[in-house]
Order: structure tokens, then C-alpha cells, then sequence
């Protein structure tokens, strides 16, 4: 079952390769005659694919991109949280557990929020398909784990949907076993 899921997302992506590639290539540039066979056009458009691949990531690696990237960064508030100049404004990745006990998210600890009767929660964005929050109780150290890792190691992990990013989630001293945090106290 999972090979044939495979399958049908690679025909998919195919598909979608060629359609950009016939459109913008083979019907305007006239690479390739009317009547090319399909492996032909399949086969090129792989190739061309795996070049803008390339491309893009060279691109993208280059000091020029990265100063343009932390610019625009700055304009947008939460990309300027996590790609923020000074390293104190920067927000801290957290793991965090909620609301099911052992599943564990990452996210960004934004602060703190007060409620009027006096409880204290931290504020914790995460990324879904548009962006979530949870509030987490304070007086629950247990659901909450701040890393060391910067957060624009963690914002590449998320990205890259858990496949590239640190090969370790550093855990902040404070949150360590052998320096235990005491629960918060009711005002």
C-alpha cells in the first residue's frame, strides 16, 4: 500500500513537472517538436526540474540572498521574532506538550499572558498550514521544554518538514533533570 501511495504522488509531481515545463519551454521555445514521445518530455522536464533545483539552492546559500532575506524578515513581524538582529529579541524554540499527554510540538515561546484572577500562561506559536498558538499553564513546567538551538535552526527543521535541520534539540540548563524547576506559587 505504501509503495503505491508513492507511486501516486510521483505521478502527480511528474505531471505537474511537465505541465510547467511544456507550457513555459516546449510551447514557447520550441525545444521540442510536437509529436517529442512522452519519456522524452518526461525526461527533460526531471532534468530541468533537478537544475532549478540546484539553482535555487545556490542562490539561496549566497551572503547577497541572506542580507536581502534578513531585510525583508525584519518587515514581517513573525519572521522578525525568529530572524530578529539582536539574539535577546530573539524568541526561544520550545517543545512543548499540549493538550494530549506525550505528543509533543515545536514551537516559539513569545511570553508570558496574565488572567485577571491572577493565573499566568505562556504564549507558544506553532506552525500549522496557517500559523496556531496555544496558551500553556505557567504552574505546568512539565509541559513546557525551552531549547538551546537558535531559532532559525528550528524554523529550517519545521520547514523542511522534520527532515533537515539539527541532529540534536539542545535543552536550555534551566529545563534540565539535574536542575529542576520548582512550580510557580498562586499569588
Amino acid at each position: 500500500m505504501p509503495f503505491t501511495i508513492i507511486l501516486y504522488a510521483f505521478g502527480m509531481l511528474l505531471d505537474l513537472m511537465e505541465e510547467f515545463w511544456s507550457k513555459l519551454l516546449f510551447s514557447h521555445i520550441k525545444i521540442l517538436e510536437a509529436n517529442a514521445p512522452l519519456w522524452m518530455i518526461s525526461f527533460l522536464s526531471i532534468i530541468l526540474t533537478l537544475a532549478l533545483l540546484l539553482f535555487v539552492g545556490c542562490i539561496v546559500e549566497t551572503d547577497k540572498f541572506k542580507r536581502i532575506f534578513k531585510y525583508v524578515a525584519g518587515k514581517i513581524p513573525i519572521l522578525n521574532l525568529i530572524w530578529s538582529a539582536k539574539e535577546e529579541e530573539a524568541v526561544t524554540p520550545v517543545l512543548f506538550q499540549h493538550p494530549i499527554e506525550g505528543e509533543w510540538k515545536i514551537g516559539y515561546l513569545l511570553g508570558k499572558q496574565k488572567l485577571s484572577d491572577g493565573r499566568v500562561f505562556h504564549r507558544v506559536y506553532f506552525f500549522t498550514g496557517i500559523g496556531d498558538h496555544e496558551l500553556i499553564d505557567a504552574n505546568r513546567p512539565d509541559l513546557l521544554i525551552k531549547l538551546a538551538n537558535p531559532p532559525q535552526e528550528i524554523i529550517k527543521l519545521i520547514a523542511s518538514l522534520m527532515v533537515h535541520g539539527p541532529e540534536e534539540l539542545k535543552i536550555l540548563k534551566e529545563n534540565r533533570p539535574d536542575n529542576p524547576q520548582k512550580p510557580a506559587t498562586k499569588p
